[in-house]
């Protein structure tokens, strides 16, 4: 099977054609999510009560920290930002909190409210710690923030002088006991009396050299911004309508393009053929009777124009017509596309092999039996059995077969319809007799059209494809599925006879250019619709 079977094209116009037809069939969904996101996101943030946020600082004295006189640990001269880490942890002690509210004169809060209302962070590669506080009233914002950072600093201040005094006393212990034991000639008493000199010294700096604090300035509104959330919504609703748009690409099995069908199967497009008028679908009528000059039976003779140009390097006789399921068009299709190329002046014959659910004598008002069935079992000659239904010949298509005028009855389609149905039609279908019957019919007409079953519901169409020289798909877009696509094309590689191309029935949701065509053609006149009669 051709590679384009299971493929699709890897150009990047082509990749961007795919994602704006997936955008295009998912519109609806996209636009939904673009336009209800930011709507959502404003509605809720205008039901949000105001919030305004400010933000003190403060710089860290790295003279004044009793870690760097502990030599012992040389990782904690390089590691700041563990540091700033640990001063961070060390302001959201209950006594700092409890402090800085104390401190801020603002009522109504507790220690509790303000850690649930602040947070303290560090900027990396720097001594700088940031106390930022949220609150409803922008003047207690910044109040709170400013009194925070105070109040971080005074207790940081004290802790290290404490820490330096008790460090310091510990040393003048060692000191002494050393001095009692006369013991003040040894290196470890020198030491001793070097860090105690530190110590003292450290004391001293955390009074004369404090830390900087930098005060709050104005409080900013951080909620509710509906313009900022309106914008983050956009975006988010621009991500997530993407998102689903794809996704429920992703899950749908529907083939949305004839290019897709082509693509899966790498069978090339015969032609797009309408769906036929409600009135000739209950009646079953066919469009190439009642509506011999309209788009819809210029598309048969599209048809058949390019199934000629398919055919023309196989010269095959005997074409069957299938489909991969019930119900996509194809009995109908082939007996326009029949009336189309009989009255191009070709002795034409239609075969019904559906066995199972025979239907082509009913768009021709012509009994079922006898049949092909009745003529394999040799219960009645073909000539008896064949219905020969007369028709107008093309005023534009083939032109009239002897010379007459438009409307004398020169064209002739023979019918075989099915018959009795065999008890195993499978079993029917491959017998000799079978062969031996389409051998005649290939003999006697230039061209034999038969309607096979449906692929994938029966295994008839394998038996079939040995006796025939082509074979054509009909697919319907609203019916067929990726997966059924994927069957037919498994079923298509075990055919013997040659794949002229598929039908796409019922596009009229795909554009077209005949309908433009005859848009601009001056309209034909008004005649009755043709009926076929039995001759």
């Amino acid at each position: 099977m051709p590679q384009s079977m299971h493929s699709r094209p890897s150009s990047s116009t082509s990749v961007l054609q795919d994602y704006l037809q997936v955008l295009r069939r998912r519109r609806l969904l996209f636009l939904q999510s673009v336009l209800l996101v930011p709507v959502v996101a404003v509605l809720f943030s205008l039901q949000q009560s105001s919030l305004y946020e400010a933000t003190s600082s403060v710089i860290l004295n790295p003279q004044t920290s009793l870690s760097t006189l502990n030599a012992q640990d040389p990782r904690l001269f390089l590691d700041q930002d563990r540091l700033l880490a640990t001063e961070a942890d060390r302001a959201r002690v209950p006594q700092v909190l409890e402090r800085a509210v104390r401190a801020s004169g603002v009522r109504g809060r507790t220690a509790g409210d303000l850690n649930a209302a602040s947070s303290v962070t560090s900027e990396e590669g720097s001594d700088i710690l940031r106390f930022t506080v949220t609150d409803g009233d922008p003047a207690n914002a910044t109040r709170l923030a400013s009194a925070y950072a105070r109040e971080f600093t005074r207790y940081r201040r004290d802790t290290q002088r404490t820490e330096a005094a008790n460090a310091g006393r510990i040393v003048q212990e060692q000191i002494d006991d050393l001095e009692r034991q006369d013991q003040e000639d040894l290196p470890i008493y020198d030491t001793l009396v070097g860090q105690r000199q530190q110590f003292a010294a450290l004391e001293a700096l955390s009074t004369t050299n404090p830390d900087d604090v930098r005060e709050a300035g104005t409080a900013v509104q951080v909620q509710p911004r509906p313009i900022r959330n309106g914008l983050l919504g956009l975006a988010f609703g621009l991500v997530l309508g993407l998102g689903l748009a794809f996704l429920f690409e992703a899950l749908d099995t529907r083939v949305w393009s004839v290019q897709e069908i082509g693509n899966r199967l790498g069978l090339p497009l015969l032609s797009r053929v309408p769906a036929p008028p409600g009135k000739l679908r209950r009646n079953n009528g066919l469009v190439m009777f009642a509506e011999p000059h309209s788009p819809r039976a210029e598309a048969f003779r599209v048809l058949r124009t390019n199934l000629d140009f398919a055919n023309i390097d196989r010269g095959a006789h005997t074409i069957m017509i299938t489909s991969a399921v019930m119900g996509e068009g194809k009995s109908t299709t082939l007996a326009n596309l029949a009336v189309a190329f009989a009255r191009e002046g070709r002795r034409v014959t239609l075969v019904d092999l559906d066995l199972r659910q025979p239907s082509l004598h009913t768009f021709f008002d012509i009994p079922q039996q006898p049949g092909l069935t009745d003529v394999a079992l040799g219960r009645v000659p073909l000539d008896e059995a064949i219905v020969r239904i007369p028709l107008s010949t093309e005023p534009d298509g083939g032109g009239p077969v002897n010379g007459n005028a438009s409307g004398s009855y020169q064209a002739l389609l023979e019918v075989l319809p099915a018959g009795r149905t065999p008890p195993d039609p499978g079993e029917f279908v491959a017998s000799r007799a079978m062969t031996k019957l389409l051998d005649d019919l290939r003999r006697r007409a230039d061209l034999v059209l038969i309607d096979a079953p449906p692929l994938l519901q029966v295994g008839d169409d394998i038996a079939l494809s040995a006796k025939v020289d082509g074979l054509v798909l009909v697919t319907r877009l609203n019916i067929v599925r990726r997966p059924m696509l994927n069957e037919v094309g498994r079923a298509l590689e075990t055919s013997r006879a040659a794949k002229l191309g598929f039908i796409a029935t019922g596009s009229e949701s795909e554009e077209t250019y005949g309908s433009y065509y005859y848009a601009s053609r001056r309209p034909q006149p008004e005649s009755e619709p043709e009926t076929p009669s039995r001759r």
